[in-house]
């Protein structure tokens, strides 16, 4: 029973972490997969598949080498050179993202509220740095709850949407691109720039593995799990081509044309989602630069979101789609790391008991 709790807690820690305000209003979807037609079902199920893999690999390696953070993750795998690249890396890209999670969580509370957006953000900031006051164990209990809440409404309104759909999702249509040449590419490169940050957040799950078992169930439910709502998200927006593709928010839009109260309640989803987004980068960047440089924790914490508060309106998002592509491939060439690193663990003692 215990192993169970502890795999729960994992896989919902991994979910939230990759599952975020873009994947859940289909933007990444559609980019990464719904973009190359049916072929990007395929690619969902690849993702999936190699998402469970790579969280099994990293959680089994973190409970048995007892790590507690990402430099003892990946310096001994690709040494220190090559590993500080993708420590800075993933530490400047945290930081970015939450900066942007911290933005748009406050503009839809703004929104709600009728308030001006400085004080939506800052609203969200205050939020947010509630929960990583608390460290990893309010991280983790904010996971267990999120994690299940939006699962479970991202799958209910893509449901109801297909079933709601008269036109067939094999339909022809014309030829379509994404972000890369071919679906199978496209798919790696989303496996890998999410790696990067997944890992980071899971060196510091130690405490919570009970086991090796328990590590390795986690990983792969995680992993599943995120495959089940890619899928049906990808399949969603596939029966709902053109008009999807050219959306900012695809499943908003989709949500919007059924019912005001599915409307409400998917925009309730994407603000969680962006909520939680916040404070899972949120968490990653202040461990990293907490573990590089002695500061208070607490007090860089209350500093970081003032910084997030300050720099909202920058247009960050902008540089995200610049730094996408580096980070994309130091990512993709993480995941072949981890990996090998799976192979190699395979070989030494095989993934049971």
């Amino acid at each position: 029973m215990e192993e169970l709790k502890s795999a729960a807690k994992i896989a919902c820690v991994y979910v939230t972490t990759i599952i975020g305000a873009g994947f859940a209003s289909g933007q990444e979807i559609v980019q990464f997969f719904t973009s190359f037609g049916q072929k990007g079902l395929w690619g969902s199920i690849l993702s999936g598949v190699l998402f469970a893999l790579t969280g099994a690999i990293v959680l089994e390696k973190v409970y048995a080498h007892r790590i507690r953070n990402f430099e003892e993750l990946v310096y001994p795998a690709v040494g220190r050179t090559l590993g500080w690249l993708l420590e800075m890396l993933a530490v400047t890209f945290t930081f970015i993202l939450f900066t942007v999670m911290t933005a748009g969580s406050g503009s839809i509370l703004a929104g709600w509220a009728g308030i001006p957006a400085r004080y939506g953000v800052a609203l969200a900031a205050l939020l947010t740095m509630t929960v990583l006051l608390t460290r990893i164990r309010g991280v983790v209990m904010l996971s267990s709850i999120a994690a299940p809440f939006l699962t479970t409404g991202i799958l209910l309104v893509s449901l109801v949407s297909i079933f709601l759909k008269d036109i067939a999702v094999f339909s022809p249509c014309v030829a379509l691109h994404g972000l890369l040449g071919n679906w199978l590419a496209s798919s790696l490169m989303y496996v890998g720039y999410n790696t990067v940050i997944s890992s980071v957040a899971l060196c510091n799950l130690l405490p919570f593995i009970r086991s090796r078992r328990a590590a390795l169930m986690g990983g792969v439910a995680g992993g599943m799990t995120i495959c089940a709502a890619a899928l049906l998200v990808n399949f969603t927006l596939l029966m709902y081509r053109p008009q999807s593709l050219a959306d900012e928010m695809p499943m908003l839009s989709i949500a919007r044309n059924y019912d005001a109260a599915l409307s409400l309640f998917y925009g309730i989803i994407l603000w969680s989602a962006m909520f939680v987004s916040a404070v899972t980068t949120g968490f990653c960047f202040i461990e990293r630069v907490c573990g590089l440089v002695r500061i208070n924790r607490q007090a860089f914490t209350v500093i970081s979101c003032a910084i997030a508060v300050h720099m909202a309106g920058l247009g960050f998002s902008r540089l995200i789609s610049l730094f996408y592509p580096l980070y994309g491939c130091l990512g993709f060439f993480l995941l072949t790391v981890i990996l090998a690193e799976g192979v190699k663990r395979i070989r030494e003692r095989p993934f049971t008991g």
